[in-house]
C-alpha cells in the first residue's frame, strides 16, 4: 500500500503548476477551437459537453469521493483506484448508451454517432484523465497531477492544431478530433499513475455496498453539476433569439470566467485529503480548515473579479467579432471567482465531516432557484437571463452552505 505523503504546501505549489500549465494550454485550444468553430456550432458542442458533464456524475456512482475517504481511513490504494477505474469504464459505457439512446430528445442537431464519439471523449476517456488528479490528490503526490494536467492539455492543443488544418469547421468532424485526443490522453494518464505509485488498475467493477455508498454524492455531485451547466442546454432550447449563438456567446463567456477560478481549485485539489483528515477528528477542525482556506481564496477571488473586467475589452478582439457580446457576458460574471471561493470550502468541510446531505440540501435548493429563473428569463432575455439566474443560485448556496456548517458545530458542540 502506498501512503499519502507531501505536505500542504508542497501540494499546493505543485497543484497551482497544475493548473498553470492547464490554463495556458486550454485557454490556447479554447480560442483557437471557438474562434475556428464559430459561435454557432461552438454553441452546439458545448451543450452536448454539458450534458454529458452531468450524465458522467450519475455514471461515477461518486467513486472519486469513496476513494478520498476510504484512503483516509487506511484503505489500500492500489484495490481502491481498480475500482475507480472500473467504475468509470462500466459507468461511463452505460451513460454513452443511454445518451445514443434519448439524443432525439435532447440533442438534435447532432447524429447518435457523433453524440456517442462526444460521450465516449467527455465521460470515459476525459475521466481517465481526471481521475488520475483524483489518484494524486488522495496520495498527496501533487507533482503526478502536474504531469496528468501538462500531457493531457498538449495532447487536446494538438487535436484542435490538427482540426484547424485537416478539418472544417463543424462539430460533426471535430468530435472525431476530440474522441482520439482524449482517449490518448487518458491512456497517459493512467500511465502516470503506474509510474507514480506503481498501479496499474485491474477489472474491480462496484459491488452493490459501494454504489450505495456513492448514491448521496451523486445527489450532491450531480446538482452540483446541473447548476453549473444547465443554462447551456437551456440556452439552445428555451433562447428565442438564436439558441446556438446565444449558448455559443454565453458558453465562452462563463468558460474564461471559470478559469479565473482554476488557481481556487488548485487550493482545493491540495487540501481535498486534509478536509477528510480533519473530518475524521472533528467538525470544529474541520470547520476551522474551512475558514482558514476560504480566507485565503476571498481575496485572490477578489482580484481575479477585476482583472476578468480589465481584460473582457479584449475578448472579441481575441475571438473575433462573432463573439462580441461576450465582453458584457464576461463583466457580469466577473464575481463568479469570488463566489466560488465562498462555496467549496464549507461543502468540503461537510463531506468530510460526513455532513453530505446538508452539502446537498444546499446545493439542491440552489439548483431548483437557478432552474426556476432560467425557465422565467431566458425565453425573453436570452444569455442575460442566464447570468442573472446564475449569480443568484451561486451567491445562494454560499450562503446556505455556511449557514449549514455554522449549526452543525453549533450543535455538536453543545450537545
Amino acid at each position: 500500500m502506498t501512503k499519502p505523503a507531501g505536505d500542504l504546501r508542497l501540494n499546493t505549489i505543485w497543484a497551482f503548476a497544475a493548473d498553470g500549465a492547464q490554463i495556458v494550454l486550454t485557454i490556447a485550444s479554447f480560442f483557437w477551437l471557438s474562434r475556428f468553430l464559430g459561435k454557432g456550432e461552438f454553441g452546439i458542442y458545448s451543450a452536448a459537453i454539458a450534458i454529458c458533464g452531468l450524465s458522467a456524475l450519475l455514471g461515477y456512482m461518486g467513486a472519486q469521493q469513496i476513494l478520498m475517504i476510504d484512503l483516509s481511513s487506511g484503505g489500500s490504494f492500489d484495490a481502491l483506484w481498480s475500482r475507480l477505474v472500473s467504475t468509470v469504464a462500466l459507468g461511463g459505457f452505460v451513460v454513452t448508451a443511454v445518451l445514443v439512446a434519448i439524443q432525439p430528445l435532447i440533442l438534435q442537431e447532432l447524429s447518435r454517432l457523433e453524440v456517442a464519439a462526444i460521450a465516449l471523449s467527455q465521460v470515459v476517456f476525459f475521466g481517465f484523465s481526471e481521475f488520475a488528479i483524483i489518484a494524486a490528490q488522495a496520495q498527496r503526490r501533487m507533482v503526478c497531477a502536474f504531469a496528468s494536467r501538462v500531457s493531457s492539455g498538449s495532447i487536446r492543443l494538438a487535436a484542435v492544431g490538427l482540426f484547424t488544418v485537416f478539418g472544417s469547421p463543424q462539430v460533426s468532424e471535430w468530435v472525431w478530433f476530440a474522441l482520439g485526443a482524449w482517449s490518448f490522453a487518458g491512456l497517459v494518464a493512467l500511465t502516470w499513475v503506474r509510474l507514480f505509485f506503481g498501479s496499474w488498475p485491474r477489472w474491480r467493477p462496484p459491488d452493490v455496498r459501494t454504489l450505495r455508498r456513492g448514491l448521496p454524492f451523486v445527489i450532491g455531485g450531480g446538482a452540483a453539476t446541473i447548476l453549473s451547466v444547465v443554462d447551456q442546454p437551456m440556452l439552445l432550447r428555451l433562447s428565442n433569439e438564436g439558441g446556438a449563438d446565444a449558448t455559443g456567446v454565453y458558453a465562452v463567456g462563463y468558460k474564461l470566467a471559470a478559469f479565473s477560478s482554476l488557481p481556487i481549485m488548485a487550493l482545493v485539489r491540495a487540501s481535498d485529503y486534509d478536509f477528510y483528515a480533519a473530518g475524521n477528528q472533528s467538525r470544529q477542525h474541520a470547520q476551522r480548515l474551512a475558514i482558514r482556506m476560504t480566507g485565503m481564496a476571498a481575496g485572490y477571488g477578489v482580484l481575479a473579479g477585476a482583472g476578468l473586467v480589465a481584460i473582457s475589452g479584449f475578448a472579441d478582439d481575441v475571438l473575433g467579432d462573432d463573439y462580441a457580446d461576450t465582453t458584457t457576458v464576461l463583466r457580469f460574471l466577473a464575481p463568479l471567482a469570488f463566489i466560488k471561493a465562498l462555496q467549496i470550502f464549507p461543502a468540503n468541510a461537510l463531506t468530510g465531516s460526513g455532513q453530505q446531505g446538508a452539502r446537498n440540501r444546499a446545493v439542491i435548493v440552489a439548483l431548483a432557484i437557478n432552474v426556476a429563473l432560467n425557465l422565467v428569463l431566458i425565453p425573453t432575455h436570452t444569455w442575460r437571463g442566464a447570468i442573472v439566474a446564475t449569480l443568484v443560485a451561486e451567491t445562494l448556496m454560499a450562503v446556505l452552505l455556511w449557514v449549514f456548517l455554522t449549526r452543525s458545530t453549533r450543535a455538536l458542540s453543545s450537545s
